[in-house]
């Protein structure tokens, strides 16, 4: 009987030993799965399909702020998102529905976005000075172009003078008359009309040349100053854009 009872109570320690480990084992199991379902880092630091902009704005617990910021962090190195979504700074004070895409108190996003607004400005800028060296470049070509061209007309309207009092002369001696000396008053009232009307010719061509230089300067100057004012640079309006959040 002695021997019976050993052997029954062997076998009972046993079973009880068995449904202890097995026990062990799904409880281990459970933690696992559990532990899993919760958001394991992936070998990159951070959780897939984990909602890290709601999950930080859902706690108040610093500690776990930290933690959150830092595998989003992970996450937006990882996958290149750098720009394209809002940066942790701006993150970091998100509580509840209150979520601005960035702000302006910080040193790196912030400061980031106003460069490259900052670069598209220098370039604007630099862009017009080039413009306004050329437009001045031509303009002042244009100017000397009417220079030469009313010295050159100049020039023709005292030869056409000289020339016109030449056949003037010749048309009073074929008619027995005379202008006189150069200076001196004509020897008859034909002569001397002839004189005056070859001097006023002479003075109205000098006139005529004269406005006609005035009015192209003037022109000149007009279109210059237009194309300056087409290329002169206005600031563009920065606004913010609403992106996909992560």
């Amino acid at each position: 009987m002695a021997i019976i009872k050993s052997t029954s109570a062997r076998r009972t320690s046993t079973v009880k030993s068995a449904a202890s480990k097995s026990a062990s084992s799904k409880t281990a199991a459970s933690k696992s799965t559990s532990s899993t379902s919760s958001g394991t880092l992936n070998f990159n630091g951070y959780r897939d399909n984990f909602d890290y902009s709601a999950a930080i704005a859902g706690t108040t617990d610093s500690a776990k702020r930290q933690q959150l910021l830092s595998e989003r962090q992970n996450k937006i190195d990882s996958l290149g998102l750098g720009g394209k979504v809002a940066s942790n700074d701006a993150v970091s004070t998100w509580n509840g529905t209150y979520r601005p895409y960035s702000v302006s108190s910080t040193t790196t996003g912030a400061n980031r976005v106003s460069s490259l607004y900052d670069a598209a400005e220098n370039a604007r800028f630099k862009r017009f000075e080039t413009a306004r060296s050329r437009i001045a470049r031509q303009l002042e070509s244009n100017l000397a172009s009417i220079e030469n061209d009313y010295a050159a007309g100049m020039r023709q309207t005292d030869i056409n003078a000289r020339q016109s009092a030449v056949n003037n002369e010749e048309k009073l001696a074929a008619l027995g008359l005379n202008m006189s000396a150069r200076g001196q008053a004509a020897t008859s009232g034909m002569a001397e009309t002839s004189r005056i009307a070859v001097d006023n010719r002479y003075r109205s061509d000098l006139n005529s040349l004269g406005q006609a230089r005035l009015s192209a300067r003037a022109a000149a100057q007009n279109a210059a100053d237009e194309q300056t004012a087409a290329t002169i640079p206005h600031r563009k309006m920065r606004r913010s854009s609403r992106r996909r959040r992560h």
